[in-house]
């Protein structure tokens, strides 16, 4: 992860989460990205930092260096995930919800913000009731049984 602000606050969370591991590098870290225990390196980001990576996500605020960390991912052959540049990048991350017991991720292509409205319709529809919640592969099985 090369940036320490708020958006790599926000992935860096989701990445834990998923139980993922990195390296996050930033001349300015966040004292939540700190918290989380991952391995911090408050300084410039260097071409060196993706030897041996095989994921990089650019979030700074500077599209200079999330455009180096692209093309240093790229001449190494990393997916990279450029947060404010989606087709500048070789990945992408989706928009996620996580609901009793389910997991929606949505991508908009190179469109993030297309992914996080679809997401957010998503958990509207569910809060309504309009969008079942219902186990539907077991109310299937029950049916099955009953001859159905």
């Amino acid at each position: 992860m090369v940036g320490g602000g708020t958006v790599a606050t926000r992935r860096v969370r989701a990445l834990v989460y998923a139980g993922a591991s990195g390296v996050v590098i930033a001349p300015a870290i966040a004292a939540e990205i700190t918290e989380l225990r991952l391995e911090a390196h408050p300084r410039p980001f260097t071409q060196t930092d993706l030897d041996g990576a095989w994921l990089a996500i650019a979030c700074t605020d500077d599209p200079d260096v999330n455009a180096s960390v692209a093309a240093a991912a790229e001449r190494r052959h990393i997916f990279c995930v450029r947060s404010d540049a989606a087709p500048g990048g070789t990945a992408r991350t989706p928009a996620v919800l996580r609901r009793d017991g389910m997991t929606v991720a949505v991508t908009g292509g190179d469109d993030p913000r297309r992914a996080v409205a679809l997401r957010d319709a998503i958990s509207l529809a569910l809060d309504v009731g309009t969008l079942p919640l219902s186990e539907l592969r077991e109310q299937a099985a029950r049916g099955m049984e009953g001859g159905g």
